[in-house]
């Protein structure tokens, strides 16, 4: 999915060096990585963000008037965040809370300017280095609940709650919801082994996410992850890649349904120019059809997928 935006709305790049390329990727998951580690000040992602945006405008990053609005805005916000707290400048807290709002729009800025250009390549790299991070977090957050190193309790929990490398368990588990959609998303994609391996990763953020016991990160993570598998299912650009991304056939009946995607749900097709079937034809059709990787009929009949697609009253009765 992020292959695809990142073919449609990357901007021309200027030619950069392939030694300077790959410096600027590994950056990209460097950032990624330290982002796991907050139990620190500074943290170590702020050290590798600092360091990268140094190095990515030394190295020929570019202000694009089509971020001129951005900028404009986030200085804006952060002038009347400055105003508003001049007569309270005197408590450190809001002087810490003032300077991170700067930099935090300075961060934001500064990653619409470098995923902008190779796209694909930087935001692959940002990727892996996000699902990184997120195995060391939930490895920690595991090890210190479960009691598995000498002392992992007290420094990995909190309230009896796994935190892992943050502070806060609340924080752990939000921070691990963006690495889980990743990995979820290469389980129902990629080839057997890959979706293996993501798997594997993806039940170790998940627990971790369940030790941190945070109810918002759960339906977080529930709602979240069915909203990417409709998109995916609903934007694939084949119907090759629908059906790989369905399941295929996988049993009959209606056992394909325990199977890793067993059933998407087809909407009714209206008559538009260059459709096959008039409106005529469907009027009378239920508004939605359940479509199960083998499907039983009152008759008698079976039929897979990519044959016959029953209503759901049919199939479940």
């Amino acid at each position: 999915m992020a292959s695809f935006a990142a073919a449609d709305y990357a901007l021309p790049a200027a030619a950069t060096p392939p030694g300077i390329a790959a410096i600027q990727r590994l950056l990209m998951w460097a950032v990624g990585a330290s982002g796991a580690i907050v139990f620190i000040e500074p943290s170590p992602y702020e050290l590798v963000t600092l360091a990268s945006v140094i190095f990515f405008f030394a190295t020929g990053l570019r202000m694009r008037p089509v971020f001129i609005s951005l900028l404009i805005l986030l200085f804006l916000l952060n002038i009347g965040y400055t105003i508003c707290s001049v007569y309270l400048m005197d408590k450190p807290e809001i002087v810490n809370w003032i300077l991170t709002s700067w930099y935090m729009a300075i961060t934001s800025l500064f990653f619409a300017m470098v995923l902008s250009e190779d796209t694909a390549s930087r935001l692959e790299f940002l990727r892996r280095g996000l699902i990184f991070g997120a195995l060391i977090a939930s490895l920690a957050a595991i090890a210190g609940y479960f009691r598995l190193v000498p002392g992992g309790y007290e420094m990995f929990t909190l309230y009896s709650r796994a935190r892992g490398t943050f502070k806060d368990p609340n924080v752990l588990g939000a921070y691990l919801i963006l690495p889980a959609l990743f990995l979820l998303q290469t389980v129902v994609t990629q080839s057997f082994w890959k979706s293996f391996r993501s798997a594997i990763a993806l039940g170790i953020v998940s627990l971790a996410v369940l030790l941190a016991f945070s109810r918002a990160s759960w339906g977080q993570l529930v709602v979240c992850s069915a909203f990417m598998l409709a998109l995916m299912y609903l934007i694939a650009p084949s119907q090759k890649q629908r059906t790989h991304r369905n399941g295929g056939d996988r049993g009959c009946d209606l056992r394909g349904l325990a199977s890793r995607r067993p059933f998407v749900i087809r909407f009714r097709q209206w008559h538009f120019p260059g459709t096959r079937q008039p409106e005529s034809e469907l009027r009378h059709r239920p508004l939605w059809t359940l479509r199960a990787p083998c499907a039983r009929f009152p008759d008698g009949t079976r039929t897979p997928v990519g044959n016959r697609a029953a209503p759901i009253h049919q199939i479940l009765s």
